[in-house]
């Protein structure tokens, strides 16, 4: 074999992945709960203030509602994947083979934020937040005091549907019914003064066990629920994008809503680099591998911006 053919090959691999990397983009739910930021360093530091900047009629004398902050940091963690081909592929110039390889490592990189989300969801009623308690509790408070709760129940057994199903199976009647308490959780939310945090709030994005798929997709898509009523959804003022995930499905009794068009959204995801391409390593029988490592993590941010709703 020609080390020249080799290293040319070897080089359109490397600008097929970035060209690829470059354009891709994790699945929409990841990027609809999370804002994705770039960081030039191992780790960042991060603060927010509890208390949303609000609008009021003025007359004269500021109003000044007390607020607090909090800071913390995110330490990327290092991941290590790696694109692989053979000498026939090099001896016969088969783009598309380059093609298929980078692509399949851009997805595996990009799929990887669903685990690292999900991962970090599941634990997010025991991992502590910004302000001291877990990201999903009963207990957060804003500027002085006013306590809220972003951890939610509701009891499928009072919804006011025909069809009925369990706590890991709903009925696509009680989603409905579900989903608007977990609408209910985010109005609920006042500021010290009363006013409300989220303001206008237009589109949420809804995470469920894939036990949920029926109910969800029903609820969400359907015009009707149950026995031919009206799916009072579909004439709400806000629109609700809905994803089941396998992943959790070790949590079967609970979905998980987050405010889309919120401008500091609920999970930060945290890329240090473009992927480090390291040198190619020549293994046996005309095989290579080029090694590629990233740097990234994902941590809780606003947990104003999410609520947990478990069925009882």
């Amino acid at each position: 074999m020609t080390s020249t053919l080799v290293d040319t090959y070897d080089e359109n691999v490397r600008n097929e992945f970035a060209l690829q990397y470059e354009s891709a983009e994790p699945r929409p739910w990841v990027t609809n709960v999370g804002r994705m930021l770039d960081s030039d360093k191992p780790t960042e530091k991060y603060f927010t203030y509890d208390v949303p900047p609000t609008i009021y009629e003025y007359g004269g004398n500021e109003v000044t509602e007390d607020f607090g902050s909090q800071t913390w940091e995110l330490t990327n963690q290092q991941f290590a994947s790696g694109i692989n081909y053979n000498w026939l592929d090099v001896a016969r110039q088969r783009n598309s083979e380059i093609e298929i390889q980078a692509q399949a490592a851009v997805n595996a990189y990009n799929g990887y934020w669903e685990k690292q989300v999900t991962d970090l969801i599941l634990a997010g009623t025991t991992s502590t937040g910004s302000d001291g308690v877990a990201f999903y509790a009963t207990t957060h408070t804003i500027g002085a005091g006013n306590t809220i709760s972003n951890l939610l129940t509701y009891d499928i057994s009072g919804a006011p549907v025909a069809d009925h199903g369990t706590v890991t199976n709903p009925s696509i009647g009680e989603m409905v019914y579900a989903i608007f308490a977990g609408v209910n959780g985010f109005e609920a939310m006042l500021t010290q003064n009363g006013s409300p945090v989220h303001v206008n709030p237009s589109r949420y994005q809804v995470l469920a066990p894939s036990t949920f798929s029926a109910a969800l997709i029903g609820a969400i898509n359907g015009q009707l629920i149950g026995r031919g009523d009206t799916n009072a959804l579909m004439v709400s003022q806000a629109d609700f994008v809905g994803q089941t995930l396998p992943q959790l499905t070790s949590d079967a009794d609970a979905f998980y809503m987050f405010r889309m068009d919120d401008a500091q959204k609920a999970i930060i995801l945290q890329d240090e680099i473009s992927p480090d391409m390291q040198t190619t390593r020549i293994l046996a029988d005309g095989k290579f591998r080029i090694p590629v490592l990233a740097s990234r993590t994902v941590g809780f941010a606003n947990w104003l911006s999410s609520v947990k709703i478990t069925l009882i």
